[in-house]
């Protein structure tokens, strides 16, 4: 029976050593797989990676070194947890073993008792690290498909509102779907970023929004509308701010809507005429 399925790879090139350290994990109940030299650990550890990796450093051929640079270079192995276990006690040697990303060492000859403690220390962090990252996931998940629950009714809501209008004032049913796929082909034209897109959108089949306040009698008119009629229709746009203002959008819904019928300021009119005037000479 293995120590909570816990596969652990030591890898040495010397026979005494790798026999020693095997029955030493073996008899705490740990899974155990042994590696004589550097290129068949790299290949144990890609092929089925292990829990924890045990890794001398002076090996002939690819040393230990070479062999956990190796490891945090693979997206398979990169997350398996190294412990050099050598006979180099030099601090320099430590240290380089730690920069490679080593998360222990430990000098040779060892304690029983010492190594067993940091094999565990290590199995439980190793555990915790991987379930953190499996419920970080799992809540990523749940917080992506909540906003788009939330962005979905949001937008029925919206798309409820500018029904009411649309049934109040029949001259001009379709008008803000058709504003807003007109909107929502330019901003895709000018490479807009999706959340701008959806902003665009949203703000769209909502611009006329403001006519809730308009009397019916006034929409539906079918002559000329009077200067005082007329006035009252301009103020539709004041109207679905006031309506939306206070609504928490995740975008500046409210003040597109304020602004929608603004005119362009007569030197951008100048800017865009003298741009077009250049564009027909070929300049």
């Amino acid at each position: 029976m293995t120590k909570n399925n816990n596969t652990i790879l030591v890898v040495d090139d010397t026979p005494a050593s790798l026999k020693l350290l095997t029955d030493i994990l073996k008899a705490e109940g740990y899974d155990v797989r042994a590696a004589i030299c550097g290129e068949l650990a790299l290949n144990a550890a890609t092929n089925n990676p292990p829990k924890l990796i045990l890794l001398d450093i002076r090996m002939p051929g690819m040393d230990g070194y070479e062999v956990c640079r190796r490891l945090k270079a693979q997206p398979e192995t990169r997350d398996i947890p190294v412990i050099f276990v050598s006979a180099a006690s030099e601090m320099g040697e430590k240290i380089q073993g730690f920069e490679l990303g080593a998360v222990d060492y430990v000098t040779k000859p060892y304690e029983r008792r010492e190594l067993l403690a940091r094999v565990k220390t290590h199995l439980e962090l190793g555990d915790l690290r991987n379930n953190l990252e499996s419920q970080v996931k799992k809540r990523t998940a749940a917080l992506v498909e909540s906003e788009l629950k939330l962005k979905s009714t949001l937008l029925d809501s919206v798309s409820a509102l500018a029904s009411i209008v649309e049934m109040r004032d029949p001259y001009t049913a379709g008008h803000q779907r058709r504003v807003a796929d007109i909107a929502v082909a330019i901003a895709k034209e000018m490479q807009l970023s999706d959340s701008q897109i959806e902003c665009i959108h949203l703000a769209s089949v909502v611009h006329d929004i403001g006519k809730i306040k308009v009397p019916a009698e006034i929409l539906s008119k079918p002559g000329k509308l009077t200067t005082f009629e007329f006035g009252i229709i301009k103020e539709h746009s004041q109207g679905g701010y006031d309506i939306l203002k206070t609504i928490d959008f995740p975008w500046p819904i409210a003040q597109i809507v304020f602004q929608h019928h603004e005119r362009m300021a007569p030197a951008i009119h100048r800017h865009l005429a003298m741009i077009k005037f250049y564009l027909r000479r070929g300049f």
